[in-house]
């Protein structure tokens, strides 16, 4: 009887992952929004659940059946679970756990401001966090204005080393010959080569260790309405060309609010992913698809893509149009915004920058209390 059960519930399993399938793929043929996704999946449920009083056989389907689109992506094992969510202050990008943003004075509970210090300045941000709903029975509730969502590198990459065939897919590289100096892909680069090996000992060729590309980009999400949202994403360099930019094989690590892109640097929103890389420099402990026992993976951050604006604010450059416009040399562009004298190409005459200047020219910035130092 108890066999009976479960081989019952296992095709009730695998017909809900059929019918859950289908229903993806009918959204992306069609171009279905989720909110009708979410509509329907409450309806199923719901309908499901009442045949089930009528029918014990639909009793597993009604069981399994995601009610949400979050239970839908757990189901089918697109999207990791740990989503993190701060609390975003839409005046300097800066961002705070939900917690660190309550203020408490005996039984009274108050929202604060953000605390965040300009580095061109003495001046704090104030900029508002939460906002106040009072209930119908008087209690006070503390809602973010803004949040910033935010999946944990740990749980992505735990995700794709599990799937079939992926791992075989990121050593790929080390079986091709480079019996030419062409410039094919990002292996024949020299930043490749450099992490090759690592203190004496194997690195992007041993085993288990993934170089990632940063992207931060803007997208409209809606076409009639001016609102900008900020995707930040990763690739797996590893992976083969053909397949390194699919959809599947994207890393989104966080959703930067709007409604429009951040006049200053979004190094704010960096900070957990920069945390988490610097405990993959040293590798962590994962279960990955072929093996049973844990192995050590490793991943580093070495390329960033962006567009002009975008890598400005992540990389700590000035904008284009400043004086010191170039993210690469040190020539000068004088004159006024807007009428810059972008004249004199000898190449000579452009001072190259360096990481050591870059450095010290950050650590000066941050340990300044006002413009002047």
């Amino acid at each position: 009887m108890v066999e009976d059960k479960a081989v019952h519930m296992d095709s009730s399993y695998s017909l809900v992952l059929w019918l859950v399938y289908y229903l993806c793929l009918l959204q992306k043929q069609h171009y279905i929004p989720n909110v009708a996704v979410a509509a329907l999946l409450q309806f199923l449920s719901v309908f499901f659940g009442v045949i089930a009083q009528i029918s014990p056989q639909i009793s597993g389907i009604s069981r399994y059946f995601p009610r949400t689109l979050q239970q839908l992506e757990k189901l089918m094992g697109t999207q990791p679970e740990g989503r993190v969510r701060y609390v975003y202050c839409e005046k300097c990008s800066s961002i705070f756990s939900y917690n660190d943003c309550i203020l408490k004075i005996g039984s009274e509970v108050q929202s604060k401001v953000c605390k965040y210090r300009f580095s061109n300045g003495s001046q704090s941000c104030n900029g508002a966090l939460l906002k106040c709903v009072e209930r119908p029975n008087k209690s006070k509730v503390f809602y973010p204005l803004k949040i910033y969502c935010y999946t944990p590198l740990y749980n992505y990459i735990s995700v794709l080393v599990k799937r079939p065939g992926f791992c075989d897919l990121c050593d790929h590289w080390k079986g091709e010959n480079k019996d030419t100096d062409a410039l094919k892909d990002v292996y024949d680069e020299k930043v490749w080569s450099n992490f090759l090996t690592y203190d004496g000992g194997p690195f992007l060729l041993g085993a288990y260790t993934y170089a990632l590309m940063l992207n931060i980009d803007w997208f409209k999400p809606c076409k009639h309405t001016e609102y900008s949202v900020g995707a930040v994403y990763l690739t797996i360099m590893n992976l083969p060309r053909r397949i390194r930019f699919r959809q599947e094989n994207a890393v989104l690590i966080g959703l930067i609010p709007g409604p429009k892109e951040p006049k200053r640097d979004v190094n704010t929103v960096l900070g957990p992913l920069v945390e988490e890389l610097l405990k993959f420099w040293d590798g962590v402990k994962m279960t990955i698809f072929s093996d049973s026992a844990s192995v050590l993976v490793r991943c580093v951050l070495l390329c960033v893509a962006f567009d002009i604006p975008a890598s400005r604010k992540v990389c700590g450059f000035l904008g284009h149009s400043a004086i010191l416009g170039c993210s690469k040399c040190l020539k000068k562009f004088p004159g006024p915004v807007g009428q810059r004298d972008y004249s004199g190409f000898d190449r000579t005459q452009w001072p190259k920058r360096t990481l050591a200047e870059h450095r010290k020219n950050i650590y000066s910035i941050r340990k300044s209390s006002t413009i002047t130092g």
